[in-house]
């Protein structure tokens, strides 16, 4: 299974050494941390390893993103862009002042003029903004009343989660780990349903009250579940369980307090 999973791969990327370089890694990171919390003069040393080894992982990671966005080309990181395009179309016939802006960049030129054409034969020039990539996400939420993601794929959405941490309601689109992050805090639609997703983008645009109440949910639930604090004290206690001698781990996590950082 593995050899027929590897002949998929393309032959120009080097995914699986990738993968054999980080478990390396994070076993050396953990051999490391075990050391570390034995205690003793040698303990700030070992300490210094798990920072390193971590920063290389993270390296390693970025290579393997990099990678991955040159050989399976993804529309503005996985949003299905011109679907939402389509959805400001119906939103702006019922608030003829919206104003839609689209961060990020785009791996995909034909696909990127695409979305603009899409803008100009539904005339939306006056509602949709390109506003390219920002270095400084929470001002870019800030903006919004409201913050719309429409992936068709998804791992776990941070995108929503930084969202959440500024306070802003999320309509996003039921896959992957999004429903985990945003239930209970946004509106949840099915993926490339450009009319489910105009219509909750209305619902809570004209809903003042309810876009308050869910973004005052949001806030509480970022900071009570996806805190950097509460991912790392849950890591450690982890650790220390599954590095004890003759350790079981008898418990296990509630997944929406497991976060990578």
């Amino acid at each position: 299974m593995l050899r027929w999973f590897r002949a998929l791969l393309p032959r120009e990327e080097r995914f699986f050494d990738l993968f054999a370089r980080h478990a390396q890694t994070c076993v050396q990171g953990a051999l490391a941390l075990q050391e570390m919390l034995r205690g003793g003069e040698e303990t700030p040393v070992y300490c210094q390893r798990v920072n390193q080894f971590e920063n290389d992982a993270d390296n390693i990671t970025r290579e393997v993103l990099t990678a991955v966005r040159r050989t399976f080309i993804t529309p503005f990181d996985r949003g299905d862009i011109k679907n939402l395009i389509t959805a400001m179309d119906a939103v702006r016939k019922e608030i003829p002042d919206v104003l839609c802006l689209i961060y990020g960049e785009s791996f995909d030129l034909e696909y990127s003029k695409r979305c603009v054409k899409t803008v100009e034969d539904l005339k939306l020039e006056g509602n949709v903004r390109f506003m390219g990539r920002t270095n400084e996400p929470e001002k870019a939420y800030n903006i919004g009343d409201v913050v719309a993601m429409s992936s068709i794929t998804e791992a776990f959405p941070f995108a929503a989660i930084e969202a959440m941490a500024c306070g802003k309601p999320v309509v996003a689109t039921d896959v992957g780990g999004t429903r985990e992050a945003v239930e209970g805090c946004g509106i949840l639609v099915r993926s490339r349903n450009s009319t489910e997703l105009g219509r909750a983008i209305v619902t809570l645009l004209k809903d003042e009250p309810l876009r308050t109440r869910l973004g005052e949910a949001a806030l509480k639930k970022a900071r009570d579940n996806f805190e950097l604090s509460t991912s790392t004290d849950l890591y450690q206690r982890l650790y220390e369980e599954l590095l004890a001698p003759g350790a079981v781990l008898t418990s296990r996590p509630d997944p929406e307090l497991v976060v990578a950082r």
